[in-house]
């Protein structure tokens, strides 16, 4: 049997095989992964340096995106946060703003931008304006949701909405996703549904935990 080293780190008690000794300066692996970590440590605190990308940025709606979008992540950079609340920037916007702000929602929906859902939350909570263009492009992605999205939506909109529970092979979460933008319209045509719904369940009824009629009109 080989016989095994003490690690020369004064406060390990761990042995090591002779190879592995002759490999690590007689460390033992842990300590071998530890100084390496606290090495990385050092460098990256000597060298770490701040990111302001607000710096510069004085349009209202570039700043909402910039806030919204998440920065690769980088050891050695540290992101200073945002002058303001997301909620005081959107306070703050003039109508022309939220005019711009929603067409670029929409075109960052249209892309398959993962922070354009919430930007499009938060113009549904935080604003009382015509989201009609943002809740299109949800339809068209086939992914609308969130449902507060579709508060006080057109018959446009809610035609469109219904039209997608006619496509072939429909899949649960999506019957889910159209049935709560529905309710959220608020619009009779919405409401007119869930009655014929009701009265003679469709054939995607079967995907839902609860019948049509139950979905909760806010």
């Amino acid at each position: 049997m080989t016989d095994r080293l003490p690690c020369n780190v004064l406060e390990c008690q761990r042995t090591i095989l002779p190879e592995t000794a002759a490999r690590t300066a007689g460390r033992c692996m842990p300590c071998m992964q530890s100084e390496a970590a606290e090495e990385q440590r050092r460098y990256i605190e000597a060298n770490r340096v701040n990111i302001d990308r607000f710096a510069g940025v004085t349009d209202p709606v570039e700043f909402i995106k910039v806030a919204r979008e998440t920065p690769a992540r980088d050891p050695l950079k540290r992101y200073l946060p945002p002058p303001k609340t997301l909620a005081d920037m959107y306070r703050e916007l003039r109508p022309e703003d939220t005019r711009r702000l929603i067409a670029l929602t929409a075109r960052l929906i249209d892309e398959g931008q993962d922070e354009a859902r919430d930007m499009a939350s938060t113009l549904a909570c935080m604003t009382q304006a015509d989201l009609e263009e943002v809740q299109l492009a949800l339809v068209r992605k086939r992914v609308p949701h969130p449902g507060v999205v579709f508060r006080a939506a057109s018959e446009r909109v809610s035609a469109s909405l219904a039209a997608l529970l006619d496509e072939p092979n429909l899949e649960t979460l999506l019957v889910s996703h159209v049935l709560e933008a529905l309710a959220w319209t608020r619009h009779p045509l919405a409401i007119e549904l869930f009655i014929r719904w009701r009265d003679a369940p469709p054939e995607w009824a079967g995907l839902l935990y609860l019948e049509p009629m139950r979905v909760q009109i806010r």
